[in-house]
């Protein structure tokens, strides 16, 4: 049986030893011994370790935790023993006894959030020291768009190389912002599919690397916009536009620039 080492300064009197893991806990227990409130824990030389919520013995609610720096290391929610929204991992600034980043997180990133639903990370998101969100390389995110509300949730895409909005429930306005800050698209949705009025702007850059601005309307050279109609993901009619905002007839002129285009490579080929 393990002897309790001195109780350094700081720890409550309350706080018990625990062997196995080499710390002191506070915890209230009800009369089947389990812990239910706030636990408290520290390291065996009086450092407080971490803070959980626990209902029935199990993790539930607000966590937090630190490096062995005083620093902290993690905070999230957890219901019912399992991480639930976004879990936060923050790099310690020298050596530390808690778990570290994944290694292929970049040493640049400071910080890396999970966001986890059902017991797994849907999503994750990586920041410099100073609070500049960045890629996994620690490459900084262009300046968000200027022109995006305030108070919209954006990720940016480095494969995409676009930001995009994320709709926790699928239902609201599902917009893509360009690098350099320009909406280049804007989807109405409703639980996850497009569902109203849709708008895609012309970014020819983006046409190869994402099937949703590879439209065919953009093999016309005069469109630039092109808005479409959809029910429930279905779509039931497009609409397409030039420059000043003239609406265009997609077929008459794919027609005339096909026509345009067989006539200025029968020229070629008699000049060659």
């Amino acid at each position: 049986m393990s002897i309790a080492p001195p109780r350094p300064p700081g720890v409550p009197v309350e706080a018990n030893w625990i062997p196995d893991e080499q710390e002191w806990e506070l915890a209230t227990r009800d009369l089947e011994g389990r812990r239910q409130g706030t636990v408290l824990r520290w390291c065996s030389n009086g450092r407080k370790k971490s803070e959980y919520e626990f209902k029935d013995d199990r993790i539930h609610g607000p966590f937090r935790r630190w490096h062995d720096s005083g620093e902290p290391a993690r905070e999230g929610v957890a219901v019912t023993g399992t991480v639930h929204g976004w879990d936060r991992w923050y790099r310690s600034s020298g050596k530390t006894s808690e778990s570290p980043f994944r290694r292929d997180i970049h040493p640049a990133v400071g910080r890396a959030d999970y966001l986890y639903k059902g017991g797994v990370a849907i999503r994750s998101r990586y920041f410099l020291n100073d609070g500049t969100e960045c890629e996994i390389s620690g490459e900084p995110f262009p300046a968000r768009p200027a022109q995006a509300p305030p108070d919209e949730d954006l990720t940016w895409s480095p494969g995409l190389e676009a930001w995009y909005s994320e709709l926790s429930d699928g239902t609201g306005i599902e917009r893509n912002w360009s690098r350099d800050g320009r909406l280049i698209k804007s989807s109405e949705c409703v639980e996850g599919k497009r569902h109203g009025k849709t708008v895609i702007f012309r970014e020819d850059r983006l046409r190869k690397a994402h099937h949703v601005f590879d439209h065919p309307g953009f093999a016309v050279a005069a469109v630039v916009r092109i808005e479409g109609r959809f029910a429930k993901g279905t779509p039931i009619g497009w609409e397409f536009f030039d420059a000043r905002d003239t609406r265009v007839d997609f077929a008459a002129e794919m027609v005339t620039q096909t026509e345009d285009k067989r006539i200025a490579t029968k020229k070629r080929r008699l000049s060659a």
